[in-house]
């Protein structure tokens, strides 16, 4: 018998092999940055908005899932708004997010299925909670809101002023809702107030926790790793 491999069989071996190594060291990326207690599943799930709207979507404002072939129905539904947000399946840092008019849908529009939702004025910022979820235990880090300066949005190259706030029962309780049912360990629940309710922009699996200990003093590490410590038995 030949011991020998064909060197088409070793170019394919190699090949493989290279996939199976990238796909690996992504898997490994997003499983380390999230401390190694997310759920992997869940994890990934959160980069995938379409996912993560039909999980969540009772807590997002008025929304449709959009496409070049439902387009002219959903139109119809949303044609006298003044502004909508669409959203592309990826992105993160707020990329792939689009503030228009209902007429410029369409250009948009590409192979898969974007998120189409109702425009919130965010009168009082953009919320974001930093907490912590873990089986029957809720922790909330810190609440804050930003103000994004000449811009509508928060995310990549964006600057906001930001304030803490102090949660109410109403905001606490819709936090440690999405919380749960992301199943995220640790994530940054983005949110919007209006008319005293309140609605899920955007779930973050990797949140800056820097954030709250820089502006507001909070040793937002050591209160993750002393919620591991009484959660989770090694």
């Amino acid at each position: 018998m030949n011991k020998y491999q064909h060197p088409k069989n070793v170019t394919a071996s190699g090949g493989i092999i290279v996939v199976m190594s990238f796909v690996f060291g992504v898997l490994s990326y997003i499983y380390f940055r999230t401390f190694i207690i997310n759920d992997p599943l869940a994890t990934i799930n959160s980069y995938n908005k379409l996912k993560t709207h039909k999980l969540l979507r009772k807590y997002f404002p008025e929304s449709y899932i959009v496409n070049k072939t439902n387009f002219n129905q959903i139109y119809l539904k949303i044609k006298s708004k003044e502004w909508v947000v669409i959203k592309r399946n990826k992105g993160l840092h707020g990329e792939g997010v689009f503030k228009i008019k209902p007429s410029q849908i369409k250009k948009y529009l590409g192979k898969e299925s974007m998120i189409l939702q109702d425009y919130i004025e965010p009168k009082m910022g953009i919320g974001r909670c930093l907490c912590l979820n873990y089986k029957n235990n809720f922790k909330e880090i810190a609440t804050y809101s930003r103000f994004p300066e000449k811009t509508w949005k928060t995310g990549t190259n964006s600057n906001s002023k930001i304030k803490k706030i102090k949660t109410n029962e109403k905001l606490y309780e819709f936090c440690k809702k999405v919380s749960k049912k992301s199943k995220l360990f640790i994530n940054g629940i983005d949110f919007i107030e209006s008319d005293g309710k309140y609605y899920l922009l955007e779930i973050n699996s990797v949140p800056r926790i820097s954030t709250v200990k820089s502006k507001f003093g909070i040793n937002s590490p050591k209160i993750i790793l002393d919620f591991i410590e009484s959660n989770i038995k090694l």
